[in-house]
């Protein structure tokens, strides 16, 4: 009879954990590995039914099991080109008991100018905050467009999420009406009694983890990328199946709009000096512009893509990145200098477009203006940039440059280990109690002038400049005698520099009668993390860099090197390491060189590119270890 019991207890208690798991036991254990939430199904549909007029419907349900699931946070972008028809989002236990119901008037509305001026951007958010986890959410919305400029990207699944079902479908009347670029997952092409559709679909993809020095989403996950051909805007009919297309409606879009009147630039003129260059009259061109105009969003309309009249932009003395671009353009007009409006798509970790997928993939706008030995860039939006600098937000990538009669995909500048270069001379002169004086000059050239915020804190009052000093630079117990932070120089490859005084109480490590001094505790790579021994991603470094230091080393009279430091050198594909030590008369001149070359690398080449950065790292941190002979 115990046995009995004590059996029905069992039972009932397995039963009770069985349904309160209720849809997980459906689950594959695989897909609940390493997950914040579970994709039961993902189905969105985009239907074109004409030119001007289509919409999408996405329905999902997704178990979600922690704080760290994206799904629960709802929003939806609506404007003068979109309008959202209807959207639903109900929560369920996992036994399928419903907690809430909520509707589209129930979304919270915000405007989505953030800090531009004007625009007509809008967005209805819901955020589900439900912590009783796992719960089940379905949600459901319907989008409305009039403007066919932008057609869906499908990116079914992102970190932490696991997928048992979901699909892409996009219904036209034809062939001719969209195109596709797709990433891991194939279409399947469909005929319906409405006409010409594809679909993509995934099923039971495992959860994954984004990994350091990783490339785009394409590299985890399927995505696929869709256009359309003919499209229209404000009643502003275009052609995107090129990008030659797509530059002639930018190009009628910003027809008529340089009206700059000869009295508008009387005074631009009077203090053009005499005798300039064809660079040096852009140059001017653009310090007139930063002195002159600020930087401000606005989009409302058309617009979002229709750069304001250099006129107003010259009399109001703010535009957005549109207007300020085509308004130096429209100055170097006047003085006789050919530029080129160009879109682009700005970011540090920007996912670069296919120059053979044409599609309206851009966030910015810039100048290109070709000289006769070089390409110069001009971002228009900074108050502050050095002449031609292209920084880590626009350097390296291609761009649309909008021709008199279309446009021509460009690649923009490069910046290589040559130019992107920290180059740090420091002379140290340490004590018996292991405190030095020090003295450094630092110069960040190329991109390193934004390595750690350098760039930026140059315009800050010298109490900032200290503090940024401090806080970036783990040094030991550092007091700084005397700070001066040189404003980067003008030019595509800007150079700035740190010089710094400074003493160091625990420079050196004092045990008895040794010194142990790491030379190398001022530039190092130890930042680089390639702890994790295997990875499954392309291992991306998408920009080079170079480090040279020269250090000058004075210990007290009486102590003797213990050990030393020997000579070094690594190169491989993935860079090079070199470590030259000399001595001459008791002084230490040691000088060490890193660089690590721009690439992307299979999973199969990361062993060996840990092994090189692991070596250097424990170079780094070799000791020198002198001993007091007196």
């Amino acid at each position: 009879m115990k046995n009995i019991t004590v059996f029905l207890i069992l039972f009932v208690l397995f039963h009770l954990k069985s349904t309160g798991q209720g849809v997980l036991n459906d689950v594959a254990d695989s897909l609940k590995e390493n997950v914040s939430e579970i994709v039961c199904y993902d189905h969105t549909t985009f239907t074109v039914e004409e030119i001007d007029k289509s919409y999408l419907e996405r329905k999902y349900r997704a178990i979600i099991m922690d704080s760290n699931a994206e799904l629960p946070f709802i929003t939806l972008h609506y404007d003068s080109y979109r309008e959202i028809r209807a959207a639903r989002i109900q929560t369920f236990s996992l036994s399928g008991k419903e907690r809430s119901d909520v509707k589209l008037k129930d979304f919270e509305d915000y405007s989505a100018k953030g800090s531009s001026l004007a625009a007509s951007s809008r967005i209805k958010h819901y955020e589900v905050n439900d912590k009783n986890y796992p719960y089940i959410i379905e949600v459901s919305y319907i989008i409305d467009y009039t403007g066919s400029m932008f057609y869906p990207s499908w990116k079914p699944q992102y970190e932490r999420q696991s997928i048992i079902e979901a699909t892409l479908t996009v219904k036209g009347a034809n062939h001719s009406v969209f195109r596709h670029l797709s990433y891991g997952v194939d279409p399947i092409e469909e005929a319906t009694e409405q006409g010409y559709q594809l679909k993509w679909q995934v099923n039971h993809r495992k959860a994954f983890t984004y990994e350091r020095y990783d490339g785009p989403l394409e590299d985890y996950a399927p995505v696929v990328y869709t256009a359309p051909n003919r499209f229209q805007m404000d009643g502003i009919e275009g052609n995107m199946s090129t990008w030659d297309g797509l530059g002639r409606w930018i190009g009628k879009l910003n027809k008529n709009q340089d009206n700059l009147a000869d009295e508008q630039l009387t005074q631009f003129f009077n203090d053009l000096p005499e005798g300039l260059s064809e660079s040096e009259k852009v140059e001017y061109a653009y310090n007139y512009l930063q002195q002159n105009t600020r930087y401000e969003s606005i989009q409302l309309g058309i617009g979002g893509w229709k750069p304001f009249e250099s006129g107003f932009v010259h009399d109001k003395k703010y535009g957005d990145c549109k207007a300020l671009s085509f308004y130096t353009q429209s100055l170097l007009d006047r003085m006789g200098i050919k530029s080129y409006y160009t879109l682009i798509r700005a970011g540090s970790y920007h996912k670069d477009f296919d120059p053979d997928f044409s599609m309206s993939h851009f966030n910015h706008a810039i100048l290109t203006v070709p000289m006769d030995t070089d390409t110069v860039w001009l971002e228009c939006t900074s108050q502050t940039n050095p002449f031609g600098y292209m920084g880590t937000s626009t350097s390296d990538r291609n761009a649309l440059m909008i021709t008199e009669d279309g446009a021509k995909v460009i690649k923009t500048k490069t910046y290589d280990e040559g130019d992107n270069l920290q180059a740090t001379s420091t002379s140290l002169s340490v004590s018996k109690d292991g405190s030095a004086q020090v003295d450094m000059v630092r110069s960040y050239s190329g991109l390193e002038i934004e390595n750690n915020g350098f760039f930026r804190v140059t315009s800050e009052p010298e109490e900032k400049q200290k503090d940024w000093f401090y806080d970036k630079h783990s040094w030991g117990s550092v007091s700084v005698q005397d700070l001066k932070l040189v404003t980067p120089s003008e030019g595509t490859v800007p150079n700035g520099q740190l010089q710094v005084a400074m003493e160091i109480k625990d420079a050196a490590s004092l045990n008895g009668d040794r010194l142990f001094f790491k030379p190398f505790k001022f530039t190092n790579i130890n930042w680089m993390n390639v702890n994790k021994k295997t990875r499954t991603s392309p291992l991306v470094m998408r920009y080079a860099f170079s480090q040279v230091d020269t250090i000058k080393l004075t210990f007290p009279e009486g102590f003797f090197p213990e050990n030393q430091l020997k000579d070094q050198t690594i190169e491989n594909e993935y860079g090079q390491y070199h470590v030259s030590v000399n001595i001459d008369e008791g002084k230490y001149f040691v000088v060490r060189k890193f660089v690590l070359y721009k690439g992307r690398y299979e999973p199969s080449k990361y062993e060996s590119f840990r092994k090189f950065i692991k070596e250097v790292q424990r170079n780094d941190r070799k000791r020198l270890v002198m001993l007091n002979k007196t």
